[in-house]
């Protein structure tokens, strides 16, 4: 191991970096070594930026023991922050990643995270990115939720990498601190239905449907949603409906949210966002069963929706309502109805939401049980309702 910190001190960078490179490879057995640790701190500074690489490299390779040597969590820290060579930097912070919890007691590792979001290479934005959300249980910065919102919202070259990550790291950061961080979660809604792309807009309803109700706690969440139901944009309409659909039963904990869905589902003019509002309506059934207007809703679009996927849809919406939305006669006659539906689809969603019903103990037909089991939905279709 002297041979090595001699090498690490070498006049010839090659002679330097080849050291580096030899600790990496040697791997945790090094921190035994409190001269090799301190020589490789040295190589983070050197003036050959492959030496510095390859020092950010060892550490990564030596892991989470290398914590344990007092200089290295700052040195580390500060050749992310300040080195000179983008991929030094780069380095640096996937060294720290790898020393994962034993670096984020050091107390400049967030704020120093939450300064490299703004590095002008991408690369390293995404390494902070990724660090920030693995160190998601940490204590953090009041304003680091929202900066990494933001920094997904646009990053400053639309790096899509950059910003998924940074969208995955502000759930793992706002966890059930979500309601104290309301701009963060404010953004992250203008993300999910407003960004151009795909991808994003996925990540970030995906965030808001992981924190569920800790995000609907904030009261301006929900009114963000509602009025986007009427956008212009019916790709905007569709998402909105889909976000609500993930928060579930959170949703109705704004009475508008359900009549807004109610008009958005009969009447919009794309069969699209009519379909999205049906699942949304579906997917809270549990809370709004015993609800007229939601239940006439589905009864109105099973039988009278010019788009047979909507019509299906509403179908199965009824059935995951079950023997609740059963006791109402008009459920029962629309699906029975729903039974000789120009659409397969159609029929079979309405003999899949009897069925459901059924098993529950509701009696659809004038027949025991027994003889309605295994029959066709043509001949389902046949049989006498109660």
């Amino acid at each position: 191991m002297q041979w090595l910190c001699q090498r690490l001190r070498d006049p010839d960078g090659d002679v330097r970096s080849g050291a580096a490179e030899a600790v990496g490879q040697i791997g945790e057995a090094v921190t035994q070594h409190s001269e090799v640790l301190s020589g490789l701190v040295v190589a983070l500074h050197d003036r050959d930026e492959l030496v510095r690489a390859k020092a950010a490299e060892a550490f990564r390779r030596v892991g989470a023991a290398a914590a344990r040597h007092p200089e290295v969590p700052p040195a580390l820290v500060q050749a992310a922050l300040h080195d000179t060579d983008w991929f030094v930097r780069s380095g640096a912070v996937r060294a720290l990643e790898q020393l994962g919890a034993a670096a984020a007691q050091h107390p400049a590792l967030l704020p120093a995270m939450e300064a490299a979001l703004h590095d002008e290479h991408p690369q390293v934005r995404s390494r902070a990115a990724d660090l920030l959300r693995q160190l998601g249980a940490a204590p953090q910065p009041p304003e680091l939720p929202a900066a990494l919102a933001q920094m997904a919202l646009h990053d400053t070259d639309q790096d899509a990498d950059v910003r998924a990550k940074a969208a995955d790291a502000a759930v793992e950061q706002l966890g059930a601190t979500a309601p104290h961080h309301p701009m963060a979660l404010l953004t992250l809604v203008q993300v999910a239905l407003h960004d151009k792309d795909g991808l994003m807009r996925a990540r970030a309803a995906s965030a808001l449907e992981q924190l569920g109700a800790t995000a609907a706690q904030y009261p301006a969440v929900l009114p963000a949603l509602v009025p986007a139901l009427h956008d212009a944009d019916g790709d905007v309409r569709a998402r909105a409906a889909r976000i609500l659909e993930q928060l579930g039963a959170v949703a109705t904990e704004r009475s508008e949210v359900l009549s807004t869905l109610v008009e958005v589902a009969l009447h919009d003019t794309d069969e699209g966002v009519r379909a999205e509002a049906a699942d949304a309506l579906a997917q809270i059934a549990a809370v709004v069963t015993g609800h007229p207007t939601v239940l006439r809703a589905l009864v109105q679009m099973t039988l009278h929706d010019t788009d047979a996927g909507v019509r299906a849809r509403a179908a199965r919406a009824l059935g995951q309502m079950g023997k609740a939305a059963a006791r109402h006669p008009e459920v029962l006659a629309a699906l029975v109805a729903a039974l000789r539906d120009e659409d397969s689809t159609v029929r079979l969603r309405a003999a899949e939401a009897l069925g459901q019903m059924m098993a529950q103990g509701v009696r659809v037909f004038q027949r025991r049980r027994g003889k309605v089991e295994g029959k066709s939905v043509e001949e389902l279709a046949t049989l006498k309702p109660v």
